[in-house]
């Protein structure tokens, strides 16, 4: 088990941009609860209650962004691009960007099976990071940082760019031309030992091959 040195600490918040007043908050954020469990040190405090509250506050920021940048959308498509934005994906990708794969402190099993690096910590990490700016400053505060980290992915989601389900995008298109049309999803070829098959699929529409994936 390895902790952030005041180094990087440092550095981390010189590109965050924001400084905390109160250190404890940003090290509480970077605790994953293998590492209190695993903590010789009494009341280590995890992340989770912190990521609970950075949850809310992401998506508050977010809805205010779209409320008052896109008055012509419904509620619904509203609804649907703020999941796109606070979805796992990506927080990860933005986790990713600011580094936080390298400060978040892990337990040891947790560190050998790749814990830096899996999706779930570092999003959770992220959540729980803006929740330690909340407590530590304000909500002003915690706006313009997550405007600033998330600028990127809101412009893509807002152009309707931001797609991880390119599968349910696509029925969706292809659902939005009227009831005349089919899809359908043909499985074409299979190779490979049992335990690593090896699919070939071809997606039909009105009876047309329009392209072929292939994959586990």
């Amino acid at each position: 088990m390895s902790e952030p040195t005041a180094v990087q600490l440092e550095n981390f918040q010189d590109k965050l941009n924001y400084h905390f007043k109160d250190i404890r908050l940003l090290h509480t954020a970077l605790t994953h609860s293998t590492w209190a469990y695993e903590s010789a040190e009494e009341d280590v405090e995890e992340n989770e209650r912190m990521e609970f509250l950075g949850d809310s506050v992401l998506g508050l920021i977010i809805s205010t962004h779209l409320y008052n940048d896109q008055k012509e959308l419904a509620e619904g498509r509203l609804s649907r691009i703020r999941a796109q934005i606070v979805r796992e994906e990506t927080l990860y990708e933005v986790a990713k960007d600011i580094g936080l794969g390298d400060l978040i402190k892990l337990g040891v099993g947790e560190e050998r099976t790749g814990g830096r690096d899996k999706p779930s910590n570092l999003s959770d990490c992220l959540e729980a990071l803006l929740g330690a700016v909340y407590l530590d400053s304000d909500f002003e505060t915690c706006f313009k940082l997550v405007s600033r980290l998330f600028k990127k992915h809101y412009q893509l989601a807002i152009r309707g760019k931001l797609i991880y389900d390119y599968k349910t995008t696509l029925i969706e298109r292809i659902q939005a031309l009227g009831t005349d049309h089919t899809m359908e999803f043909k499985l074409v070829d299979e190779s490979g030992p049992v335990h690593e098959r090896v699919f070939t699929v071809t997606i039909f529409i009105d009876n047309k091959p329009y392209g072929t994936g292939v994959g586990q």
